[in-house]
């Protein structure tokens, strides 16, 4: 599926994931580094898009033609049918779940989100399709306390009627952001335990 330094070759015809379905030729490898160099053709440029890789990056390499993200595995490993069916596992509809803005800024020792209140929102599960792998979701506040700027997981326990529905209902986005599969509303990430997760795990079980 993805390509090692070891797998590839001056010369060789590759793809890369920051770069969907465009054709790159290896021109450079750096052993003490570990860097591979990307050229791709041009009509216009004479110098082609280039595209370097290192050791952390190298899983953005393939040798396969895919040009829909669809086909690749995120820098964890998984594909987007692996992240989603883990989430739908864990919650139900008329759940109360929690989404944390990705701060693509600063990124926490334990991956690229780090969940602060602060930067919480609330969301109601309104259906789960299978058939066509869509989530709808509803943003929602507290009842009681309707202008609370803080959410942590401990808030959303409690009876379905504590919350108050607050704008229309939307399918979630499937999507990569910062290189990770997600369930999104924007740069609102609901699968946000993925993120916080070290490393990724394709057996399906909880992270």
């Amino acid at each position: 599926m993805t390509l090692t330094f070891a797998d590839v070759d001056v010369g060789d015809k590759v793809y890369c994931l920051a770069w969907l379905g465009k054709k790159f030729t290896v021109v450079a490898k750096d052993e003490r580094t570990g860097r591979v160099e990307l050229e791709a053709e041009s009509a216009v440029d004479p110098y082609g898009a280039q595209v370097d890789l290192f050791p952390e990056t190298m899983w953005m390499l393939t040798d396969q033609p895919w040009d829909q993200i669809w086909y690749w595995p995120d820098r964890t490993g998984e594909h987007f049918d692996v992240v989603f069916n883990r989430w739908i596992r864990r919650h139900r509809v008329g759940q109360v779940v929690l989404g944390y803005l990705v701060d693509t800024g600063i990124a926490g020792a334990g991956g690229f989100l780090v969940p602060k209140p602060k930067l919480s929102m609330a969301f109601r599960v309104t259906s789960i399709d299978l058939s066509f792998a869509q989530v709808t979701v509803e943003p929602v506040v507290l009842a009681d306390d309707p202008g609370r700027r803080e959410l942590g997981p401990a808030e959303i326990d409690g009876p379905a009627d504590r919350w108050l529905a607050t704008g229309p209902r939307f399918p979630l986005r499937i999507g990569m952001n910062t290189y990770r599969w997600a369930l999104s509303v924007g740069d609102i990430v609901l699968n946000w335990e993925d993120f916080t997760a070290p490393t990724g795990n394709s057996t399906g079980a909880p992270v």
